[in-house]
């Protein structure tokens, strides 16, 4: 008896090393009882201009569980569309307890009036949490610029005496010029060229100059001149954009070509600023904007600070 005694014994010390032996295991709870979400948000319900700012919403749950626990973000309600905002997912991760998210209110350069947005954080796609919907509400008011950004376009193919030319390779420049004839901005060596009058310049008349400086091809004679249709474009972000004009094509021909002494300079677009409202006038418009356009050429020739062109 004594030995059959003894022999138990060992055997539940060994059973009791063995286990003592074994890893701890993380004391996850039964994923049958579903654990609660709480939400923690940044910012209460809110008045936003748009422009990429964003809020964090922090997820809480009650408990840990052995898989992930995602919760969903979505639009339940305004008028702003998916081009206005962001927001997507959280994904508490498994063996953790929070995590956060963020809902982005997006910048776009379109005129739009004020918007509004509600987005629901959480439903029942979450199957393993017990999760109480949360949300946040914005008024979104317009991004508005205080800059008027002007373009000179005059890309694309050319057809030059049968054969296809790449209109780039034909070189603009583009100057804004005040009203004393100084430039203020000039964009040389791009295709399309782009200048800003910004709000920070003085009030005031501006124009807006075309220089044809030079052309890999150098027609010497009016009967193999060609045109080279331009445009110019005007753009203040959340006020009006691309507001295009075609204006009068450069006629390729040597002696329209700066470069080669030729008379390369003309106005296309006058603008007329006060603070960050911009009028913006046809160059061709009326006998007094033509008037306009010979004295600010010559007020800028006799500018001693100035130089069209340089290389």
């Amino acid at each position: 008896m004594k030995k059959i005694i003894k022999i138990t014994a060992v055997i539940a010390l060994v059973a009791g090393f063995f286990s003592s032996c074994k890893p701890k295991e993380t004391p996850y709870m039964d994923n049958s009882a579903k654990p609660k979400v709480t939400f923690v948000t940044s910012a209460a319900n809110t008045n936003v201009v748009e422009g990429d700012q964003q809020y964090v919403i922090t997820a809480n749950l009650e408990y840990a569980l052995n898989e992930n626990v995602t919760i969903y973000m979505f639009r339940t309600a305004g008028t702003a569309d998916n081009s206005d905002y962001s927001a997507g997912t959280i994904t508490i991760a498994r063996g953790t307890t929070t995590a956060t998210g963020k809902i982005k209110i997006l910048q776009d350069n379109k005129p739009e009036d004020q918007e509004t947005l509600t987005v629901t954080i959480g439903d029942n796609r979450t199957a393993n949490a017990e999760v109480h919907p949360n949300s946040m509400s914005f008024v979104i008011d317009n991004y508005v610029s205080n800059d008027l950004d002007i373009t000179l376009d005059w890309s694309g193919d050319l057809n030059v005496a049968g054969s296809t030319m790449d209109a780039c390779d034909i070189d603009l420049d583009l100057y804004l010029l005040d009203a004393g004839g100084a430039d203020v901005a000039h964009s040389w060596n791009d295709c399309p060229e782009a200048v800003t009058l910004t709000g920070s310049m003085p009030d005031g008349t501006y124009y807006i100059v075309s220089d044809f400086w030079n052309s890999p091809i150098l027609p010497l004679a009016a009967a193999n001149a060609f045109d080279l249709p331009i445009r110019v474009s005007y753009d203040k972000a959340g006020v009006f954009l691309d507001q295009s004009k075609d204006l009068d094509p450069y006629t390729v021909l040597i002696d329209n070509i700066s470069n080669y002494g030729g008379a390369g300079q003309v106005l296309r677009g006058i603008v007329e600023k006060a603070g960050t409202t911009y009028t913006v006038k046809d160059a061709t418009g009326s006998t007094i904007v033509t008037g306009r356009q010979a004295n600010i050429l010559d007020l800028y020739r006799n500018n001693t600070n100035n130089t069209f062109r340089r290389r």
